[in-house]
């Protein structure tokens, strides 16, 4: 994968985190419902952070896992 396609994914990796932070705030959303929201968006905001550094080049350590 080229550094930019790292950086496209990445990109819409974060859209979707962002998504999923909008959807935990959805009105009548239960706390339980909403908490597995945001840690499902952080996780998929670290791994867009991954990419980033990988498409930087590296810095920051390799994906190992997603």
């Amino acid at each position: 994968m080229t550094n930019m396609r790292f950086e496209e994914l990445a990109q819409k990796l974060r859209a979707e985190a962002w998504g999923l932070v909008l959807a935990a705030q959805a009105p009548g959303r239960e706390e339980q419902e909403a908490m597995w929201f945001l840690g499902v968006s952080e996780r998929v905001d670290a791994i867009a952070d991954a990419l980033m550094a990988e498409a930087r080049g590296g810095e920051g350590g390799r994906i190992i896992a997603v």
